[in-house]
């Protein structure tokens, strides 16, 4: 009889009902989550490949086209004019922010705590037109980039139930591969630049899906307005032989050098504009585009260190052209870019990369030609092609992405072996550096992968409080020894967290006086951490101030809890189960 008293959940066949059924409801509710984050990124590049196709227009056909037609001395004072107005745009309407638009991407992207700002977008937009119309040696790029991050960022917070924590990464990924896709007519390099731009060796889990969606539709956007045509013109057939993988070695190694100057030269700008006397500043660099203009008007007969420098490569291609002359021009356009750089200009380094390496490509082609070696090379353009890819695949550490959008902004797929074997020497010689400043070299591991939790989900709540209003004699006797610390928050009756009392401010009040000493009169008011922070934020707070503990606040100053470094590091978990006053992280 004690067989038939058995609980129901343990007969064969009944135990494992209720697992499957949650199992199958789980997958059900990921599916229907996965299909409107795709449906959002479809949405998202649309949005972005409009927004950018009249940007695109503006820039090229209002403003740019018309200045490489105007008289020299009209080229040789807009860049100039051009910088000046980038720095009242930012001083007087932005409240001074950065021109540096290319990093807020991979900014947003690593640390959720600094979101693009939404406010700072129509003017950031403003300037980066302003620079490329004026004739600035950068490209369109960072443009894009900025336009899809914001565009998902706005996404992110009208749905922010749908694209919370992970999800809003993955969607943040979306918006910059669509804004790529949309500047370059080229949806493959959208979606894998976006992937790999944030890491040095490594790329963005989990976003594939949304960023091939978000680059289609932005692609489709864009050849349905502007076409299909490829945005490079190269003439010829690539084809290699065995000796010629040699010379792409060669070519590899020459723009990982190449490169690692390239990024030096442009990082130390970036420092120069925050130290420096803006007029000063504008008017020197100013000087330096003025004379560049007249060089290369000069020597060339044209200007070839205004605007992006897509025809720069079609002249490098010509076989006519003298090697000095190419390698005159590489040095005219790397002094034109960072001199736009040096003087505040927003614009993006992507272009300026592949100009860079088509000029050095072509001229490691000549020197190599001159000792017999790159016969099958030459007709093609080879080198050319492999110096774009291993020069822009070297300087924003993207080898994958700078491969496919050779390939598909010239239309000519037949260099890409030679272009991988190029792009792995260069990355080889470029060791850590980067003309982006904000990647990180590789996803991290556990330990490191917590930091980047949100603060709200590890630190400890229903934290013991005193109001402002508290004797220091209450203090005492009844608070201190029911928070069992050294120091007690003090919130006021709305919530709003006003400092925290320890120990160390009550020594200081005399004994006689502590029964009408309120706490209000004494506590300190040491650094604290948002929620939304990441815990790498907040422990670099902590170890700043010297803190073992930091208060969280929300952004409108209400007390949320306390944080510790045991919180932190996730001792509790790793010795058991949380404390009922602290979620789990992640919870």
């Amino acid at each position: 009889m004690a067989a038939n008293r058995e609980p129901p959940d343990s007969r064969p066949g009944r135990r494992w009902a209720p697992d499957l059924g949650g199992l199958l409801e789980g997958i059900r509710r990921t599916q229907r989550q996965w299909q409107l984050v795709l449906g959002l990124s479809a949405a998202l590049g649309l949005v972005s490949g409009l927004v950018l196709v009249g940007v695109e227009t503006l820039i090229t056909n209002g403003l740019l086209d018309p200045l490489l037609r105007a008289p020299p001395a009209v080229q040789m004072v807009v860049p100039t004019i051009g910088l000046a107005a980038v720095w009242a745009v930012l001083r007087f309407t932005a409240r001074s922010a950065s021109p540096f638009i290319s990093d807020e991407y991979i900014k947003a992207y690593h640390d959720p705590a600094h979101p693009i700002d939404l406010s700072l977008v129509p003017q950031r937009v403003v300037t980066g037109i302003i620079t490329l119309g004026s004739g600035a040696a950068m490209g369109l790029e960072a443009l894009g980039i900025y336009v899809g991050a914001a565009a998902s960022t706005v996404f992110n917070r009208r749905f922010t139930k749908l694209l919370a924590g992970e999800n809003a990464r993955i969607f943040l990924v979306a918006g910059a591969a669509a804004g790529v896709s949309a500047v370059f007519k080229a949806p493959a390099t959208g979606a894998v630049f976006a992937l790999e731009v944030p890491y040095q060796q490594d790329t963005a889990a989990g976003a594939v899906l949304p960023a091939m969606v978000g680059a289609a539709v932005a692609y489709l956007v864009v050849a349905l307005t502007k076409g299909t045509e490829p945005i490079i013109s190269v003439a010829g057939n690539p084809s290699f032989s065995a000796v010629d993988l040699l010379g792409a070695l060669i070519v590899g190694v020459s723009c990982g050098v190449g490169g690692r100057v390239f990024a030096v030269a442009l990082n130390a700008g970036k420092g120069f504009v925050g130290r420096s006397n803006p007029a000063v500043r504008i008017a020197a660099t100013g000087v330096v585009l003025g004379a560049l203009v007249a060089v290369t008007r000069s020597v060339y007969g044209h200007p070839f260190s205004l605007g992006p420098g897509y025809d720069v490569i079609t002249w490098a291609t010509d076989p006519r052209q003298g090697l000095w002359l190419v390698a005159a021009l590489f040095v005219l356009r790397l002094l034109a870019t960072a001199a736009t750089q040096w003087g505040g200009g927003t614009g993006g380094a992507f272009v300026p990369l592949v100009v860079q390496g088509a000029l050095l490509g072509r001229l490691v082609q000549g020197l190599l030609e001159a000792v017999g070696i790159g016969s099958a090379a030459r007709a093609g353009n080879l080198f050319v092609l492999v110096g774009m890819a291993a020069f822009l695949g070297a300087g924003y550490r993207v080898p994958l992405a700078a491969v496919v959008f050779v390939a598909e902004s010239t239309g000519k797929p037949g260099f890409i072996v030679p272009g991988l074997l190029a792009c792995a020497a260069a990355q080889l010689v470029m060791g850590r550096q980067s003309v982006s400043t904000s990647q990180r070299q590789l996803r991290t591991g556990h330990v490191e992968g917590r930091l980047e939790l949100a603060v709200e989900g590890a630190m400890r709540t229903g934290v013991h409080t005193v109001s402002p209003m508290t004797t220091i004699e209450d203090l005492l006797h009844d608070h201190l020894p029911v928070a069992q610390a050294r120091s007690v928050p003090v919130v006021d009756d709305d919530g709003l967290y006003r400092g925290i009392v320890s120990l160390s401010d009550i020594d200081a009040v005399p004994r006689d006086r502590r029964a009408t000493t309120v706490v209000g009169d004494v506590l300190g008011a040491p650094p604290t951490a948002e929620g939304t922070w990441p815990l790498r934020t907040a422990l670099e707070t902590m170890r700043r101030a010297g803190l073992q503990r930091l208060a969280v606040v929300a952004g409108d100053g209400r007390f949320l809890g306390m944080l510790t470094l045991s919180d932190i590091v996730g001792l509790d978990e790793l010795a058991g189960p949380p404390d009922g006053d602290r979620p789990a992280p992640g919870s």
